[in-house]
């Protein structure tokens, strides 16, 4: 008695059409999720509004829901607790504590404030590439966050961006400083 064997070609066809599926699902995957990036950082873009209120220890007093949402790119992989203390005084020292959880996920780290003119000076910089996991609590001069380092330029409500070496963002909140 023989085995029957299928044809080379009809074998090829049927590993062919459920690898073409699996290709385009990862495609529209993709694409969303692209597309869901552009839309947040256009959010990330906008003016400062509103801010999450947190105490000198971090507890968060009263939320905004917009602010330091994770960017789908980084879903996952990296939290960003609320800047504080917020509002913060210019004598005060602000802190951004940033937990990367995904490993070899984030290439460089970048905090900078956005000026409502599309401007934007960095206020802190990682090199590391990959950064490891874990938490990092980066402190902030409040006077840093206005044009002019015074006291006078810090005095307002600011938008701050976190992204990555690449420019991708990461999160952004909004920061008073009194």
């Amino acid at each position: 008695m023989t085995a029957r064997t299928d044809p080379p070609a009809k074998n090829l066809m049927a590993w062919i059409r459920p690898c073409a599926l699996l290709c385009i699902l990862i495609l529209l995957v993709g694409c969303e999720n692209s597309t869901d990036q552009k839309a947040f950082e256009a959010e990330a873009l906008r003016p400062a509004e509103n801010f999450t209120e947190t105490a000198q220890n971090g507890e968060i007093l009263s939320d905004d829901s917009d602010d330091w949402r994770i960017s789908p790119f980084f879903g996952g992989l990296v939290e960003v607790r609320p800047a504080y203390p917020n509002p913060v005084q210019t004598t005060d020292q602000l802190f951004l504590e940033v937990r990367v959880t995904g490993i070899d996920a984030v290439y460089g780290l970048d905090v900078m404030v956005y000026y409502p003119d599309g401007s934007v000076k960095v206020l802190y910089e990682d090199f590391q590439s990959p950064l490891p996991t874990g938490l990092s609590v980066i402190p902030i001069n409040p006077l840093l966050l206005g044009r002019f380092n015074t006291v006078e330029s810090a005095r307002d409500l600011h938008r701050m961006i976190v992204t990555d070496a690449s420019g991708t963002i990461i999160s952004y909140g909004d920061v008073r400083v009194q």
